[in-house]
């Protein structure tokens, strides 16, 4: 479902902090049945996966983003060690005027290391 060959390919972005914009991560048919399973929120906020009711290709998403290949993938283009770390998953299908001020100083928030930042090219 996830196209990891074009994953592997983005080039991380470092400011304000490391980041990867990926197009084309999910394509085609697969992104077609994910829209299709999306959950159905009529407002705004975020919401756990297991607080909304959602179908078999947005669950097969889910699995994949947690999965081990991806989360790889995020150890070597971050230069992190991702093992026994929770990840944490939401899902949200309506914006509020209040939203979109990204921040990296959540409690949970793993810290990069400052090689990252210059090896970021990766």
């Amino acid at each position: 479902m996830l196209n990891y060959e074009v994953f592997r390919a983005a080039r991380v972005q470092t400011k304000p902090f490391p980041y990867l914009v990926t197009p084309a991560f999910l394509c085609g048919d697969d992104l077609a049945e994910v829209i299709r399973d999306f959950p159905k929120i009529d407002m705004g906020g975020l919401f756990l996966p297991e607080a909304v009711p959602y179908g078999p290709a947005f669950a097969q998403l889910l699995s994949e983003l947690e999965g081990p290949e991806l989360t790889k993938i995020v150890e070597e283009k971050l230069d992190i060690d991702l093992a026994g770390r929770p990840t944490m998953m939401t899902v949200r299908a309506n914006c509020q005027a209040k939203d979109g001020r990204i921040h990296a100083d959540a409690r949970d928030t793993v810290a990069l290391p400052q090689r990252t930042l210059s090896s970021a090219g990766r």
